[in-house]
């Protein structure tokens, strides 16, 4: 059967292309993968950066026990917690901090006075960049006034 030398010139050009076609297509490959991996990167740096901030502090006592007797009852620990909105530089809470609930919470469970001994911490964490969960830890002993006072 005789064929053209235009059939034969478009039989090596498809066939040039198929021989080609892997290459290129591992080349498309290979750059998809790149930008969709600085892609990820970038989205995990950008939820997980800065994500958790903590603080912490110290202090004698709640209510001031100088020259007054005292017994200590026990040690108590609680944690209390509240949500924040943040837009930018613009905080707003969605609730106020309930340090003095804390306060009055290992109070009345413990059935004391008043507390020493304080040690207390903060944490933060921010979920989906714009809403933050805000902790506050309290630990300390509870004590109970002997002196009638």
């Amino acid at each position: 059967m005789f064929r053209s030398r235009n059939y034969q010139r478009t039989q090596i050009m498809t066939d040039r292309r198929r021989m080609f076609a892997p290459v290129l297509f591992l080349n498309a490959s290979r750059w998809i993968r790149r930008s969709l991996a600085i892609t990820c990167l970038t989205a995990i740096a950008l939820t997980t950066g800065g994500c958790i901030s903590a603080s912490g502090g110290i202090a004698t006592s709640n209510l001031p026990v100088e020259g007054r007797q005292f017994e200590v009852i026990g040690p108590a620990e609680t944690t209390v917690s509240w949500w924040t909105l943040d837009l930018g530089i613009i905080g707003l809470p969605l609730s106020d901090p309930p340090v003095s609930e804390a306060e009055s919470r290992l109070v009345n469970q413990n059935e004391g006075d008043a507390l020493i001994n304080l040690r207390y911490w903060t944490d933060r964490s921010m979920f989906l960049f714009i809403i933050n969960r805000h902790r506050f830890h309290l630990k300390a002993d509870v004590i109970r006034f002997t002196d009638g006072k």
